[in-house]
């Protein structure tokens, strides 16, 4: 389709404030899933080799590139140095801290064992101060093995390793308001500082960013939001520069990419497949070149460009997993609000300490949110970087591109990027990959079977390809799908599509959520028929209908393509219909009495699975599933309600529209009857009564029941003190006086009364 292409000019300082702490870690979590390599005991020898000769300051001309790519990425490298510092640690058997146990420990579960990461870490410790200042920031280029890094040490050092990392020649802001419509073309090599810098670090970020005199783009209509609109990222096409420049014994290159995107919320990763005879000028497109669908959210989105060089049948993997675990160890203490804005605070300082100017300063006074964290993701990627690229001769490159909401907002139908690797500075290729961005037609919908009420949700668990059936809610995307003019039926969360496992043609055979190929399996057309008021799918390369399982209105049965029928189990209504939800009590108008054991009851259209929860003024009463025949009862203790008029709802808890309502009136409590007056006696001691010198029990007589309890008092001033109490027994009471421990009177009166409850009481005078 056409589109706009950006046009990258430098972006200057005068730039519209935007809001940035809201969930600004999207940029941070950017590279989550970048394809390297998978870390083989072989790999141990060359990687521990290169890390020797990066740190030896000795450089060959075959090593000088890549050692020069090293040191352009300095900054980058604080974290890199404090993991190093720490694998020597671990090898001298010191105790590591938590902030380097949580280094340590993703790497382990890539498969490094402790000692190799040792062997890594005494090639460090061995290598000379010099030597590492020019791998390492001044920060960490000291460490020893005799003091460990704390959570302490990364909040004081962070604020100046980000503001390093935002004044990298290598990241620039481009204005992207500025586009033409048509089709990508290849652009002339760049010959900017940006380029440059790109090309000698083999490393950029690029933040999309909309001038202050952009117009804003109208809110959508409908239920969605503009975050909420559906956006589809695809690599098109790849234009090859310059093909690499080292020996590998063949004439053209062979290369591949992996992308990786994200939202803040969901991250996809895809790696190409490779692309043979790779020449200066060719042009590639890519296959199955779904990168994402789904929304941008808040943050917008972030996509990662890696490519290398395929040789010797290297085996890949992604380091999804293990870089979450680093990300999480990293950014754990920062992530609380009033912790992130004291660390940004920090961070601008820092900034204006380093005399930070051009880019750096404009991303800390406009993009400082999304910036921050973009830094944090460049630092803590280096880690895995000096683990594989820093020993590899065929890493050609990585760009990262940030798109922010304000530019999808205004991207109407589509735009295109062009992303730029250039990996002449390692003696690899230059690549420039086409991206298609494109927002999906219509609005995202629920698929709800009208037999069951449920919702066709994609499952994401362990990944998991299945589809099925689920109570519906409305905040779950994975229930979100959009039916394209091609007849596609994308899930938004899963960024997948409705497919017919295999393309099979056979009744029963599954529907899986898969990634899109273009097949005829996974092109569905939509009938509707107005005597159901719902939509029957069916499946273009089959001819058969999206149907479930055996009729069934278990959340745990499975999709599957079926023969039209014409039953309830193929028949599919966009929205969630609202529920039917009645009160057969109380009915609207009752007046209720205060009772603590009163039941609320009535009926509901929804099956079992959904839990009901009725309120009270919009405050909780309580919840309950109904019956099998669509009955529910849940008790509501009236006797704590004031007395007046409340408003009774009952609904799905889940969400799900519809909802039951009535109002009641709650009769006034009676006031209770007063309690008579207790009587009581003294029969032990007497009023009058001389005490003697020893301690006695106090006795006497009462009206109080059992139940009651009864208090005795001892005055020799003004006010009572508390002597003791007891429950009568058969109208008779008795408590220790303890009269030796009173100290110095004359004169004492006692007094016997309810603890509570009753009024009443009995006095006697006492004397020594």
């Amino acid at each position: 389709m056409a589109g706009e292409v950006f046009e990258c000019r430098s972006y200057d300082n005068a730039g519209r404030q935007l809001q940035v702490c809201g969930a600004a870690l999207s940029f941070c979590m950017s590279w989550r899933a970048i394809i390297m390599k998978v870390p083989r005991p072989e790999h141990h020898a060359r990687i521990v080799g290169n890390l020797r000769t990066v740190l030896s300051g000795e450089q060959s001309d075959a090593t000088h590139a890549r050692v020069a790519r090293v040191a352009a990425n300095r900054p980058r490298h604080h974290l890199v140095g404090v993991a190093f510092n720490a694998f020597a640690r671990l090898g001298e058997g010191k105790t590591l801290t938590d902030f380097e146990r949580r280094l340590v420990d993703p790497l382990r579960r890539l498969g490094f064992s402790d000692d190799q990461l040792a062997e890594l870490g005494a090639v460090h410790a061995g290598a000379a101060t010099e030597a590492r200042r020019a791998v390492f920031p001044q920060a960490v280029a000291h460490l020893s093995t005799e003091q460990g890094y704390t959570d302490a040490d990364f909040r004081r050092d962070a604020p100046k390793m980000v503001a390093e990392i935002l004044a990298m020649p290598s990241v620039r802001v481009t204005d992207a308001t500025t586009a033409r419509a048509g089709e990508a073309t290849v652009p002339a090599p760049p010959d900017d500082e940006f380029a440059r810098a790109a090309k000698a670090a083999g490393w950029s970020l690029n933040i999309l960013a909309s001038t202050a005199d952009s117009a804003p783009a109208p809110e959508s209509s409908g239920r969605l939001t503009s975050d909420d609109t559906v956006w589809q990222v695809r690599a098109t096409s790849m234009h090859a520069v310059a093909q690499s420049h080292d020996d590998h014994g063949t004439p053209t290159d062979e290369w591949y990419f992996g992308f990786a995107t994200t939202n803040t919320k969901r991250t996809t990763s895809y790696k190409s497949e490779v692309m043979a005879d790779i020449d200066d000028g060719v042009n590639r497109d890519f296959r199955q070149n779904v990168l994402w669908v789904g929304s941008a959210g808040a943050t917008g989105l972030v996509c990662t460009v890696d490519c290398w060089e395929q040789d010797n049948d290297e085996q890949y993997m992604q380091y999804d997993n293990s870089l979450h675990a680093l990300a999480n160890a990293i950014v754990e203490n920062l992530i609380d609000p009033s912790t992130w804005l004291q660390f940004l605070s920090d961070v601008a300082e820092a900034a204006a300490l380093e005399g930070g100017a051009g880019v750096a300063a404009f991303l800390l006074g406009t993009l400082i949110g999304t910036a921050v964290a973009a830094a944090l993701g460049a630092a803590i990627a280096a880690i895995i970087n000096a683990l594989t690229a820093w020993a590899a001769d065929d890493h050609v490159g990585t760009s990262v591109v940030a798109i922010t909401p304000d530019i999808l907002r205004s991207s109407g139908g589509g735009r295109q990027l062009e992303v730029h690797l250039d990996g002449r500075g390692n003696g690899e290729g230059y690549a420039i990959v086409h991206l298609q961005l494109q927002q999906l037609p219509g609005e995202p919908i629920n698929l709800i079977n009208q037999g069951s009420n449920l919702a066709l949700e994609a499952l994401l668990e362990d990944d998991s390809v299945l589809v099925r059936q689920r109570r519906y809610d409305p905040n779950n995307p994975a229930q979100l799908w959009v039916h394209d003019h091609d007849g596609i039926i994308w899930n938004v969360a899963a960024g997948d599509v409705l497919d017919v496992d295999r393309g099979g043609t056979e009744d029963g055979d599954l529907v899986y959520h898969w990634r899109y190929n273009g097949g005829a399996n996974q092109v569905w057309y939509s009938e509707y028929i107005d005597i159901y008021q719902a939509y029957f799918y069916r499946n273009s390369n089959s001819g058969k209908y999206l149907d479930v399982n055996k009729g069934s209105h278990e959340e745990t049965a499975w999709i599957h393509q079926w023969s039209k029928n014409g039953s309830s189990a193929q028949r599919w209504l966009q929205s969630a219909p609202p529920a039917t939800l009645i009160f057969e009590y109380p009915r609207d108008g009752f007046t209720l009495s205060p009772d603590a054991d009163q039941f609320a009851n009535g009926t509901t259209s929804l099956p079992d699975i959904y839990t009901l929860v009725l309120t009270r003024d919009g405050e909780y009463v309580g919840e309950a599933n109904p019956s099998a025949d669509g009955n529910w009862e849940i008790k509501m203790d009236t006797s704590a309600w004031p007395p007046g008029e409340h408003t009774l709802r009952i609904r799905a808890k889940s969400g799900y529209p519809g909802e039951g309502q009535v109002t009641v009136r709650v009769a006034s409590t009676p006031s209770p009857s007063p309690l008579p007056p207790a009587t009581f006696t003294f029969s032990s001691p007497y009023d009058g009564d001389r005490l003697p010198g020893y301690n006695i029990v106090a006795r006497g007589t009462t009206s109080l029941p059992d139940t009651a309890t009864v208090v005795l008092e001892m005055s020799s001033g003004f006010a009572f003190d508390y002597i003791g109490e007891a429950n009568p027994v058969y109208g008779e009471w008795e408590i220790p006086l303890n009269n030796t421990a009173w100290g110095e009177f004359q004169k004492a009166t006692l007094r016997i009364r309810a603890k509570s409850g009753y009024s009443g009481e009995r006095t006697a005078i006492v004397y020594r």
